[in-house]
């Protein structure tokens, strides 16, 4: 069985979880990423904090161009919430965004919209191009 108080397993479990939140994260998986958090936040002891706590950039161009881009928190110790908050249109910058899980959605008048959970790592810049399909 599984000891809360057994150092090593729990560091193990959150490295595990920062692995399948990344693996979540490439699938596009909004609930794989959401378990991969919440076992990552329980379980780490230190380790991630470089990772998890702090701000980072985030910079957003769609093609085509013009697309309204907003962000969720997909956990509640997000720094809206779990509320809905639109950012703009694309091309955007968020200089100073909490590190954390979101859902970034996208809606383009003529292209449609997408989806997609995103982590947002602290002390990075994260470049996303998200590309429309008629």
């Amino acid at each position: 069985g599984f000891s809360p108080k057994d150092l090593v397993a729990r560091a193990k479990l959150a490295e595990l979880a920062l692995a399948h939140l990344e693996d979540g994260e490439a699938r596009e998986d909004e609930f794989a990423c959401q378990f991969a958090w919440l076992l990552l936040r329980r379980n780490n002891d230190g380790a991630f904090d470089g990772l998890l706590d702090g701000s980072a950039r985030l910079e957003i161009q769609t093609e085509p161009p013009g697309a309204t881009i907003s962000l969720r928190a997909l956990t509640t110790d997000g720094p809206f919430g779990n509320a809905q908050r639109a950012i703009g249109h694309a091309p955007v910058i968020i200089a100073d965004l909490d590190a954390g899980l979101y859902l970034l959605s996208g809606e383009h008048p003529t292209h449609g919209r997408l989806t997609r959970p995103i982590f947002v790592r602290a002390g990075a810049t994260r470049a996303l191009w998200l590309r429309f399909d008629r």
